[in-house]
């Protein structure tokens, strides 16, 4: 038993490693390649519907973006808004458990008109927060975990009523 738990426990740590590898890769010159983030890609914080990633990469949505890994917007609360989707807005002491992507910028425009944007008036604005990535070892410019992300809030207010299934396909993103 106890040579199992630790071969488990090596095989995990050994995963993570890679996972970890690759992600520095993608946001960070470790190689000495042009990484997706020096070709234009942004970070971007997902905490709706996004995080599920049948969802995100979809062909109307992202379909070449990145998944990075869990993150939190700390200060924040998750909310639905008159719609019957997901926003944030600032909560001293709460946070929002959210997925962290690299998106290309044609997958950007594609998400930005798919959030309305583009619509009059807008029914969200992209903004750009600090979220902690929630991995097991020092990331990020300070090495403190802290990232810049674009997110998406609601410019609708808050409601009472998420659309029909549109929490258990948060739920699931999550799963």
């Amino acid at each position: 038993k106890l040579y199992l738990s630790k071969f488990i426990i090596n095989e995990q740590v050994k995963m993570l490693t890679f996972w970890a590898n690759d992600i520095l890769k993608i946001i960070f010159n470790v190689d000495q390649k042009p990484t997706l983030y020096q070709k234009g890609w942004a970070i971007y914080f997902a905490f709706g519907r996004n995080v599920n990633q049948t969802a995100m990469l979809s062909q109307g949505r992202c379909p070449n973006a990145q998944f990075l890994g869990p993150a939190l917007l700390n200060d924040y609360r998750f909310l639905i808004d008159t719609k019957g989707y997901a926003s944030v807005e600032p909560n001293k002491g709460t946070s929002v458990p959210g997925i962290l992507w690299c998106v290309s910028p044609a997958d950007f425009e594609r998400l930005d008109k798919r959030e309305g944007l583009n619509m009059q008036p807008p029914s969200y604005r992209k903004v750009t927060k600090f979220v902690r990535f929630m991995l097991p070892f020092p990331i990020g410019p300070d090495g403190n975990g802290i990232i810049e992300a674009d997110i998406y809030v609601s410019n609708r207010p808050e409601g009472q009523e998420a659309f029909p299934g549109y929490i258990e396909e948060i739920l699931e993103g999550f799963g």
